[in-house]
């Protein structure tokens, strides 16, 4: 039934949680693949006075740092099944919640039901509604 599972994860402190309860479902499931993936985001900042302001040498180093933690993440478990770590920029929405599952076969998303805060929450409106509103894939919610 279930083969492949995304299971993005955002850097917060349930991260951890998430990744142990999806590995506990794959192992259930008994499939063939996971993907840890880690969207960044870049929030580009214009002013009408200096243009756009757009830090190249931050984007490298938080998507390195990321990619970093992703495999330390994976370290952490000795699953049945192949573990792949991805580190993408782009909308997390959209990559999540529909490019990256039709693009790469992905059967089943699995992510938390809440991120890194209310704030952005408020702000940026909630990944995890989104991409349980408009994944083609089922998708589980961690809490």
């Amino acid at each position: 039934m279930y083969k492949h599972i995304l299971v993005p994860v955002d850097g917060s402190d349930i991260s951890k949680h998430i990744f142990d309860q999806a590995v506990e479902i794959g192992q259930y499931l008994n499939i063939d693949k996971m993907t840890l993936l880690y969207v960044y985001e870049e929030h580009v900042i214009s002013t009408p006075d200096h243009g756009v302001i757009y830090d190249v040498n931050r984007r490298d180093l938080s998507m390195e740092s990321a990619k970093k933690k992703l495999e330390e993440l994976k370290a952490t478990t000795k699953a049945d099944f192949t573990i792949e770590t991805v580190v993408v920029e782009g909308d997390p929405r959209s990559l999540i919640g529909e490019k990256y599952p039709e693009d790469e076969g992905v059967d089943l998303i699995v992510m938390g039901a809440t991120g890194k805060g209310n704030l952005e929450r408020l702000l940026l409106g909630s990944v995890a509604q989104h991409v349980a509103k408009h994944a083609e894939v089922d998708t589980f919610l961690v809490r």
